[in-house]
């Protein structure tokens, strides 16, 4: 039943526009010309580091910015030579891709700014727009890991998912590589081009008859290396560039079990079809990144609202639930996890709101097709200890939220339009692929319902590409719901919110400089947050953005005073933004920004 909540979600992102591409797959041709068609020859070698052999038949890319498509492409020869004609004026990254060396294929990480990656695979280069340039790239080779998957009895798993966590800080997160890596029918595996770092290697059992599929109806990470239940109790592996990690072996010990168990709603006794039933183990690391704000950064305006593009979200949003399973409840609200390891769990529900009246007049055709979940969201959830026995009979009792209505005022033009206007409801936790943004109707009201009873918080976000609006203020309950939560009960419905939206925006024009007077500035993060820390709470009063590959930066912010700082890409914040700012408060730069002007900054890199 899961392919049709994905038949439902690929709907949803091209509803909603969403866009996630990934940094080096998203051109099947080249970019579109730049308004200013240059005259450079770039030319170029491409040559191993450690060796300085030339690399033949490598593929070349040239990119201006980090999260963007690339603009030019070619394939170097014999010697490891390229050249891309007619290059505009500017500073570009030269980005080499090939089995075994190091490239923004072989594995990035999600942030809020978009991608981040090791940046030991880029190479600079800077053209006039009229004179021809030459250039050296040097390509480094990525270390491996190789190892073996089997069973207690030394039989081989077979057709084994590989799941990959890079230390980042003192915690392990998430680590994408360009396609699925699985054991071959000898339990084999071999995993290469990978930056130089501390990884925990994990598997997935393959419990399907199909060999190697991906995306594939998920599932948990039923061992780590050499046998652990967790990532807190895996063996590190180190990684050095050029090197091989051998024998990281992983063996599947512990006996999976069966969880299963029942869905009800005390306001009704419909049964419970169609619900999303998430399974997430405590303590397994998570990709904590708004996906909002993700999506926004690698989203190019020109194709903000290209459907065809959904297949690729889908990808990427099914990337973002490793480790972390869903499936849908049957026909009598009865769910099923028929492979779990021991573990502490977290069983979380979302599902449509129970109407009976729903399938009358419909089809069977029509009946049975996905469930609707914009008709409204009742959720639930329970913990539950797997050891050594099948755990059944879970039953978990939905709750239908509350509702918040309310309306958005633009100050000093009332009657702008306001459908590319949406609000969302922040909420603690883990985010849900359900929890998309309300748009605003165009008389300026608004409706949020299935709101999770508790306390809340209300921010506002705009079309992809656009930036008109910010918060002035949004009012409630009697409150300034700037400075504190919305604290709602289940079936509350709360009215009167009113959220007062200004038009008058500063521009800010950066560019990052590294402290010292040295240090590449290329694809650094960038974040201004308000003085006033009450506002770190409402997300669209930050000012997020990666530069670009000469440090340059743009953004529109509400006018204000600021505290601006900035990190190289090779060193993205390992804490919360927030946490990572407040510990470094004595160090960031103020900034003050004016109604309706333009602010040029430098922001210092440390």
């Amino acid at each position: 039943m899961i392919h049709s909540f994905r038949n439902s979600l690929l709907l949803l992102c091209c509803c909603v526009g969403l866009l996630i591409l990934p940094p080096a797959t998203v051109c099947a041709q080249d970019e579109a010309p730049t308004a200013k068609p240059g005259r450079s020859v770039v030319r170029g070698r491409v040559i191993l580091a450690d060796t300085e052999q030339p690399l033949r038949r490598a593929n070349v890319r040239l990119r201006r910015e980090f999260n963007r498509d690339f603009l030019k492409r070619a394939l170097t020869g014999k010697r490891g030579e390229f050249s891309f004609q007619g290059v505009p004026a500017g500073t570009y990254y030269i980005e080499v891709e090939m089995p075994g060396i190091i490239s923004l294929r072989n594995g990035v990480s999600f942030t809020d700014l978009g991608y981040t990656a090791d940046d030991a695979s880029l190479t600079l280069v800077t053209v006039d727009g009229t004179n021809d340039v030459k250039t050296e790239v040097r390509a480094v080779r990525g270390g491996v890991i190789s190892g073996r998957i089997s069973y207690v009895d030394d039989e081989p798993a077979t057709h084994a998912h590989l799941v990959l966590y890079r230390q980042k800080g003192q915690t392990f997160e998430l680590f994408f590589l360009d396609h699925p890596i699985f054991t071959d029918d000898r339990g084999v595996y071999r995993i290469e081009g990978l930056p130089a770092g501390q990884y925990v290697i994990g598997a997935v059992e393959n419990h399907t008859e199909a060999d190697k599929v991906f995306p594939h109806d998920g599932g948990l990470v039923t061992a780590f290396h050499p046998a652990a239940a967790n990532v807190s109790a895996a063996t590190v592996v180190s990684v050095q560039p050029g090197s091989e990690a051998r024998d990281v072996n992983i063996k599947f010990v512990a006996e999976p079990r069966r969880l299963s168990g029942s869905l009800k709603w005390k306001q009704h006794n419909a049964a419970i079809k169609g619900a999303l039933v998430y399974l997430r183990r405590i303590g397994d690391p998570q990709v904590g990144v708004d996906l909002g704000r993700f999506v926004n950064a690698v989203t190019p305006p020109r194709v903000a609202t290209d459907d065809s593009m959904a297949f690729r979200n889908l990808y990427f949003l099914e990337l973002l639930s490793t480790n972390s399973p869903f499936i849908e409840s049957d026909e009598k609200g009865h769910w099923s996890f028929p492979e779990v390891p021991p573990g502490t769990y977290i069983v979380s529900v979302e599902a449509p709101l129970p109407t009976e009246k729903r399938a009358q007049g419909k089809s069977p055709e029509e009946a049975d097709r996905s469930p609707e979940f914009n008709k409204g969201i009742i959720r639930g959830r329970a913990e539950v200890k797997i050891s050594d026995k099948d755990v059944d009979d879970v039953s978990i009792e939905l709750a239908g939220g509350a509702s918040i209505i309310g309306s958005i005022v633009i100050e000093g033009n009332a009657a702008a339009p306001k459908s590319s206007i949406f609000v969302d409801v922040v909420t603690d936790g883990p985010q849900s692929f359900l929890n998309m943004p309300n748009r605003v109707n165009d008389d300026g009201s608004f409706v949020v319902s299935s709101v999770p009873a508790g306390e809340v918080r209300l921010d506002v976000t705009e079309a992809v590409g656009s930036s008109n609006y910010y918060i002035r203020s949004i009012t409630g309950n009697g409150l300034n719901l700037l400075n504190e939560p919305l604290n709602v009960a289940e079936g509350e419905q709360v009215t009167g919110v009113q959220i007062v939206l200004g038009t008058d925006l500063a521009t800010v024009e950066g560019r990052v400089v590294a402290a010292s007077g040295g240090g590449n500035v290329a694809g650094a993060g960038v974040v201004l947050l308000p003085v006033d820390q009450h506002k770190w709470n409402t997300r669209s009063l930050w000012g997020f953005a990666r530069a670009d590959s000469e440090g340059r930066f743009s953004l529109r912010l509400a006018p204000g005073e600021y505290v601006a700082t900035a990190w190289s890409l090779a060193n993205e914040p390992a804490e919360p933004i927030a946490s990572y700012v407040r510990t470094r408060l004595s160090t960031t730069q103020r900034i003050t920004l004016t109604p309706n002007e333009t602010t040029t900054i430098e922001v210092r890199r440390p």
